[in-house]
C-alpha cells in the first residue's frame, strides 16, 4: 500500500515539474499558463484521492464500504 502511495505522489511531483516547465515556456511566449495547471490539477484530484481509497478499504477484506 504505501509503495503505491509513493508511486502516486512521485507521479504527481514528475508532472508537477512538467506543468512548471511548459507553463514557464508558455509565459516567455506571452502565451496563457491556466491550461497546462488545470490539465495536472484535475487528475491529480481525481486520481491521487481515489487511489488512496481503494488502498485503504481493499486492503481490509472485512471492510464493508
Amino acid at each position: 500500500m504505501v509503495l503505491i502511495v509513493l508511486a502516486t505522489l512521485f507521479s504527481g511531483i514528475l508532472g508537477l515539474a512538467l506543468v512548471i516547465h511548459r507553463a514557464r515556456t508558455a509565459r516567455h511566449m506571452g502565451l496563457p499558463t491556466r491550461r497546462y495547471w488545470l490539465a495536472w490539477v484535475i487528475p491529480l484530484t481525481v486520481w491521487l484521492p481515489l487511489v488512496i481509497y481503494i488502498n485503504v478499504f481493499a486492503a481490509d477484506p472485512s471492510c464493508s464500504c
